[in-house]
């Protein structure tokens, strides 16, 4: 993280390039003097990295450049705090909000993706992968249409103007599966077999694939959530009144802080976290079964990040126990064995890939259906630190925010819902943000809990007798 005896200004930064490249790879352009800001996206739930940058444009790059929806922008920027740097080259796909601040000045917002996400708009998966783990054909995948890729970009006929191309950690997947791409872009398929895939590791094996500052991912929540937190930040020091931090934890001060979401109990219901059925339907042994998840049940057979579920024992939703609030209908199969052990289905597998290695996803929608909602529908906070380029999307932190209660007891404690000792959370969301003319750059996470770090219990006397 942060390095020992090394002195700083909070939200500095060192924005070593950003620079344009036009369709010829030869029009380059330093825009550090026209940018006004700019902003960095990371994202979970997003295959891919986003950048906007903000021109203040007296020399109508648009027409001159040209500016026109095929041109490549590397920025390239750390902070004095931190040893790391964010470095990306983006494709640019659309210019916004133009205004005219006189005669001569022009101000936009130009929009950006990785350029891997264009790759992949502009590919097809048209193959079939027969009886691999899916972690094996995400890598065959994600090599042969993205990392290798032989896509053309403008008059130079080159791939990528000194891009360094980005690979893929891949979390290895249980049993062998066949598939076959019918004309899906390569992240549309990548999507698609994270939701058929199986870990060993944790029952909800719940995959998702995205893109950070290091790497692409195929890797389940479950798995980031298991790891150690890689900083911890503070709204205040609860027990000084000043909320004076010492100058070595400077860096980990939060200078805001908003919550998102405390929680939805109907979108909660709605989406299948209290209660879910998984009803399947075997077509090759004629042969139907319903899978039930209840959450106050099953709770302790997730990975969280707490040690308590959010609700009580008396709620309405721990009676919930047939699964009837939400259900999903699967193809699968449901023998006990493997078909070739079937015995009308002896020696008649071998030529058919997809019955001798049919879908088996519904051994554990249950348990994903219900951990997916718990995160979405979670406690959800976006706080804001000094500019940060060690953290990133996929991490664990600790947050500590201190309890919002009046009594001098109370004052000289961390929020005990997130927990005291080590509040985790998970981020979901990184956005590093950089202005110019305040020259204050600053990462806003989105971070979540699904959890509490301690059981629930009745406190209404101690609150009235504060009333």
């Amino acid at each position: 993280m942060s390095t020992p005896g090394r002195t700083y200004t909070l939200n500095s930064i060192d924005v070593k390039e950003i620079l344009v490249y036009n369709f010829t790879s030869k029009g380059v352009l330093d825009l550090r003097n026209n940018v006004i800001e700019f902003s960095v996206y990371e994202d979970l739930f997003s295959n891919f990295m986003t950048a906007e940058i903000t021109i203040q444009d007296t020399s109508s790059l648009i027409e001159t450049l040209p500016i026109v929806g095929e041109e490549f922008v590397k920025i390239r920027f750390n902070t004095p705090t931190f040893d790391s740097e964010v470095s990306k080259i983006f494709h640019v796909y659309k210019i916004e909000e133009k205004k005219s601040v006189n005669e001569r000045t022009d101000i936009y917002t130009i929009g950006m993706v990785s350029v891997e996400s264009i790759i992949s708009l502009s590919t097809s998966v048209n193959k079939s992968y027969t009886g691999y783990p899916i972690s094996y054909i995400v890598e065959t995948v994600f090599n042969e249409y993205i990392l290798n890729s032989t896509k053309k970009f403008g008059e130079s006929e080159e791939y990528s103007f000194n891009l360094s191309k980005k690979g893929i950690l891949i979390e290895e997947t249980f049993n062998s599966h066949s598939f076959v791409g019918y004309g899906q872009t390569p992240f549309e398929f990548l999507n698609y077999l994270a939701t058929e895939s199986r870990t060993l590791s944790n029952k909800e094996s719940d995959f998702v694939f995205y893109e950070d500052k290091e790497s692409f991912n195929f890797r389940t929540i479950s798995n980031l959530m298991q790891q150690e937190p890689v900083e911890s930040f503070y709204l205040a020091d609860p027990a000084k009144d000043d909320r004076d931090i010492k100058d070595s934890k400077q860096y980990q001060i939060i200078q805001n802080l908003e919550f998102v979401d405390q929680f939805d109990v109907i979108e909660r219901h709605a989406s299948g976290m209290y209660d879910n059925t998984v009803a399947v339907i075997d077509p090759i042994l004629k042969r139907y079964q319903e899978s039930y998840f209840n959450y106050s049940d099953g709770f302790k057979d997730l990975v969280h990040l707490g040690t308590s579920p959010v609700t009580t024992g008396f709620s309405h939703f721990s009676k919930l126990k047939n699964g009837d609030t939400h259900t999903r209908y699967l193809v699968g199969n449901i023998s006990r064995d493997d078909y070739s052990q079937t015995s009308y289905l002896k020696g008649r597998t071998d030529d058919d890939p997809f019955i001798k290695h049919p879908f088996a996803k519904h051994k554990v929608l249950n348990h994903r259906v219900s951990k997916m909602s718990q995160l979405i529908n979670s406690i959800r906070c976006n706080i804001s630190v000094p500019g940060n380029t060690d953290v990133k999307v996929g991490d664990v932190i600790n947050v500590f925010i201190p309890a919002s209660r009046s009594t001098e007891e109370s004052k000289s404690k961390y929020n005990y819902f997130f927990g005291e000792v080590q509040p985790k959370f998970l981020v979901t969301a990184v956005t590093h943000r950089y202005s110019y003319n305040e020259d204050m750059y600053f990462t806003i996470m989105e971070i979540v809990k699904d959890s509490y770090a301690r059981p629930i219990k009745d406190n209404s006397g101690w609150l009235r007798r504060m009333i």
